[in-house]
C-alpha cells in the first residue's frame, strides 16, 4: 500500500483543469437551455392566441392569406373572410384549421372595415 504523503505528492503533480475549460462546457449548455425556454414560451403564447381567437380578429395563415375571422367553429376550424366583394359568383370565405394560422392581430380593423 502506498503511504499517504506519496499519494498527496502525486496529486499535487497532476495537471489541474483550467477555469476556462469549465466555461467552455457550461456556455453551450446555457445557450441550449435559453433557446428551449424561448421556444417554449413563444409556442405557449401562440397557443394562447389561437385559443382566444374570436370574431373580427385579423389573421395571417401560414400560406400568407390575410383574412378576418367570421366564425370560430367548435374544434379546430375557423372561417375567414378574405375579400370584401359580395358577388354571388365568387366565394369570399375560407375554412382553415387553427393550426394553419401563423399570426393573430386582435381587434385590428381589416382593410375595408373602416367606415
Amino acid at each position: 500500500m502506498t503511504p499517504l504523503p506519496t499519494l498527496l505528492a502525486q496529486a499535487e503533480n497532476q495537471p489541474t483543469t483550467p477555469p476556462w475549460f469549465w466555461l467552455l462546457l457550461l456556455l453551450p449548455v446555457l445557450m441550449l437551455f435559453m433557446s428551449f425556454r424561448t421556444n417554449s414560451r413563444q409556442r405557449r403564447e401562440q397557443q394562447d392566441r389561437l385559443t382566444n381567437l374570436k370574431k373580427n380578429d385579423k389573421v395571417v395563415t401560414t400560406a400568407g392569406i390575410i383574412g378576418v375571422v367570421v366564425d370560430v367553429k367548435p374544434g379546430d376550424e375557423v372561417v375567414l373572410r378574405v375579400d370584401d366583394r359580395t358577388d354571388d359568383k365568387v366565394s369570399n370565405r375560407l375554412r382553415v384549421l387553427k393550426s394553419s394560422i401563423a399570426q393573430v392581430n386582435p381587434g385590428e380593423p381589416a382593410v375595408g372595415d373602416a367606415k
